[in-house]
């Protein structure tokens, strides 16, 4: 049985600069590589980086699949947009793990299955998964909202009775 390994990164934020290019391009030779991603396959050999080193200087989504089950997706969120001590009390080691790098958190999701084939089409777009990450951050919005909202009910129900 032959190996595969599938790793997608995308820059959302803000693109990647020449040099940051030049960087990656130390990674990989045979990488498809642009202002906005890195996507490469391996049939026989692995990425030759860590990927949530990657996330932390260079990207804001990473996609990877692996024919044996192992799928993975991670987002990368401003610190400042989501309240960390809310989102990690939802944090697991099995399915999702979130990291704490410098002003970002970084969101990982795992699963390690080969029963999950429908979850993952290689040729569906990122654009997908970056609007996830997008309503991800405004869920936390509307988190804090409710929050703030249940909050000020309860200061008038207070001084109601």
């Amino acid at each position: 049985m032959s190996e595969y390994q599938y790793y997608y990164f995308e820059a959302v934020d803000t693109p990647l600069t020449d040099k940051q290019q030049q960087e990656l391009r130390k990674i990989s030779t045979r990488a498809d590589i642009n202002s906005r991603r890195f996507v490469n396959e391996y049939n026989y050999g692995d990425l030759k980086a860590d990927p949530l080193k990657l996330m932390k200087k260079y990207f804001d989504i990473h996609l990877y699949y692996a024919n044996w089950g192992t799928r993975i997706i991670m987002f990368k969120i401003p610190r400042d947009r989501i309240d960390f001590d809310l989102v990690k009390q939802y944090e697991n080691c099995e399915t999702l793990d979130i990291t704490e790098i410098g002003r970002d958190l970084i969101f990982e999701l795992t699963a390690d299955s080969e029963d999950c084939e429908e979850w993952w089409e290689e040729s569906q777009e990122i654009k997908k998964y970056a609007s996830f990450r997008d309503d991800l951050m405004a869920f936390e919005v509307i988190c804090q909202i409710h929050v703030s909202r249940q909050s000020d009910l309860e200061k008038v129900h207070r001084k109601c009775r």
